[in-house]
């Protein structure tokens, strides 16, 4: 499982969990729309999450052409956390050093912030 932002032509802004892809199109399901949004503790933007395609299951096909770009999740904030996104096939564990560079990295980017790791464990599939 592999999990990306994609930018249509249409502007929208989706994290996806890629399941299938060809030469011409992109299969996903358990997508979100990306929104910006106001943040209710500072009163500034903030980025928020919608579902896409409301009445649909899914999995949803979309034609390569209609895709501008796509990326890794990038880690972020989320309101009072920081969050480092680890991305493996198999397995991930957590040691001492690891979540010390976790917690590093949150300390630089907000000391008023608490660190989280989120995990996405499965099979990778590229965009």
């Amino acid at each position: 499982m592999t999990i990306k932002i994609l930018k249509l032509v249409s502007g929208e802004e989706l994290a996806v969990e890629i399941t299938e892809e060809n030469d011409s199109s992109v299969t996903f399901k358990n997508p979100v729309a990306c929104v910006l949004q106001r943040s209710q503790q500072t009163g500034g933007a903030a980025l928020g999450f919608m579902p896409w395609m409301h009445a649909a299951d899914g999995p949803f096909t979309v034609d390569k052409s209609k895709i501008i770009c796509a990326a890794n999740v990038a880690d972020g904030s989320l309101d009072k956390y920081v969050v480092d996104v680890k991305e493996y096939s198999k397995s991930f564990s957590v040691n001492q050093d690891v979540w010390a560079k976790i917690v590093t990295d949150t300390l630089r980017v907000d000391p008023e912030k608490s660190p989280v790791i989120m995990l996405v464990l499965g099979e990778t599939k590229k965009v």
